[in-house]
């Protein structure tokens, strides 16, 4: 089992320069490398870890077996010797819980049947909740039950995409998925102050509830826009933390080839140092994980959600690839 990890983590290293080496470019190509990136850098490696701990318990056991072994066959029975006792059996170590090895594509892509699908979905409900928004800004919004229904939604989401992402060991989407559910939280609760009758708390969600709804619609744009850029494969990979830490240097690399024809690698430094920290992140989310049986949890929740992909509206990933295609067709290289 050893032996075979370390083929396994060959082989994911070879695809990885397969990968890299297609030549093919484009849109469609640099999404299709992210997407392999994804699957390669964080999903194998997980794999291989998990057979490679496997292997190290079975040579604890086999250890142990041999020591069990010796003590038993140690002496010998005479006609003036007391037989020894029997050793009583080593009791099996609890196992550590199983690792892993399906991804999330966040809630809606979960709901939805897949990536393609969850990212019109959720750039659907992104778009309702600015208009949402922006109405309540300007004073012609919905009744504060229908925004407060509206946020807790936003709220549910952010918390299942944050615990997905994190049993998945993907730092950005989990940070997107905190930040949405920290400022839906906050509304809600701004909202319920405002609707009290106690003028201070009334004065109070007043004032927060301006300002959690500016926030809300700044981000719910924010992760429209960083979703079409990773649906064109430009910079983020479709989650908006990672989009705004990419976005300067993406931003500088692009102007300054376009004026003198420099391909500097600013650009590529960044998404370096943004990928050893996800690393890093995700190996201290399967140390979490082996330690703590959050897994079988977190997974029965995520066959609830995708119990509407796979009952109600299959087939419904393949048309919103094609949607996609054509919004692809659409966005500037």
């Amino acid at each position: 089992m050893a032996q075979r990890a370390q083929e396994i983590d060959a082989l994911r290293t070879a695809l990885r320069g397969a990968v890299d080496g297609i030549a093919w470019t484009g849109p469609d190509a640099d999404a299709f490398r992210a997407r392999a990136h994804r699957v390669l850098d964080s999903r194998a490696p997980q794999t291989v870890q998990r057979i490679s701990e496997l292997a190290q318990m079975l040579q604890q056991e086999a250890e142990e077996q041999d020591t069990t072994s010796d003590t038993d066959g140690e002496g010998s029975t005479g006609p003036d010797r007391t037989p020894p006792l029997p050793t009583p059996p080593v009791p099996p170590r609890p196992p550590i819980p199983p690792q892993r090895d399906r991804s999330s594509d966040g809630f809606w892509g979960d709901l939805l049947g897949g990536p393609e699908s969850g990212y019109l979905g959720s750039m659907a409900w992104n778009g309702v909740s600015v208009i949402s928004d922006v109405a309540g800004l300007v004073g012609i919004g919905a009744p504060d039950a229908v925004n407060a229904a509206l946020d807790f939604v936003s709220l549910s989401t952010g918390l299942y995409d944050a615990a997905q992402s994190f049993q998945d060991g993907e730092l950005y989407n989990t940070a997107d998925g905190l930040v949405t559910a920290s400022v839906n939280g906050a509304d809600i609760a701004f909202t319920a102050l405002q609707n009290s009758g106690v003028p201070p708390a009334v004065a109070v969600g007043t004032v927060g509830s301006l300002v959690t709804g500016a926030l809300d619609a700044g981000w719910s744009g924010l992760t429209m826009l960083a979703q079409t850029a990773g649906l064109d494969g430009g910079p983020g990979n479709g989650s908006t933390s990672r989009f705004l830490l990419e976005m300067p240097s993406w931003s500088i690399d692009h102007g300054i080839e376009a004026v003198t024809g420099i391909d500097l690698p600013i650009h590529e430094t960044t998404q370096s140092v943004l990928d050893g920290a996800e690393d890093i992140y995700g190996a201290g989310t399967r140390a979490v994980r082996s330690v703590l049986p959050i897994d079988p949890a977190l997974d029965g929740v995520q066959d609830v959600v995708s119990y509407g992909a796979e009952h109600w509206w299959p087939g419904l990933e393949e048309k919103a690839k094609g949607v996609n295609d054509v919004i692809r067709s659409i966005l500037p290289g």
